[in-house]
């Protein structure tokens, strides 16, 4: 904290805030239009300081199978990848949700959630 010498650091210059910071919570759905053919969420950084968990659902309901998922789109090949089951949730740490792709039944699909509170 400032002492009031004037060798102090200004507040808020080379200190930990001790003011909370707004923690971060929202979710972004993926629908599968096809069965068997791997898609992408839309291209979002994913601030330092937050977590990446996905779940096999849609905003309607439970999947009726499973999804898998992977960080490119060769390691869903030949039935690759992290299998998420019917309204099940998975941590995925990335730090862009471009980086996740998944691979479905027409009509099931993911909820990437994203939350936390960011670094800085």
């Amino acid at each position: 904290m400032p002492t009031g010498l004037k060798n102090s650091p200004p507040l808020g210059q080379g200190l930990v805030s001790s003011q909370p910071r707004k923690a971060i919570n929202f979710t972004i759905p993926l629908i599968f239009q096809a069965t068997g053919v791997p898609i992408t969420f839309p291209g979002l950084i994913v601030p330092e300081g937050l977590s990446v968990s996905l779940r096999g659902a849609t905003a309607l309901g439970v999947n009726a199978s499973i999804v898998r998922v992977a960080e490119n789109r060769e390691g869903l090949q030949s039935g690759g990848g992290r299998i998420i089951t019917p309204d099940t949730e998975i941590s995925f740490p990335v730090d862009h949700l471009g980086q996740v792709w998944a691979v479905g039944t027409l009509n099931d699909g993911l909820i990437a959630t994203i939350s936390g509170v960011p670094i800085g």
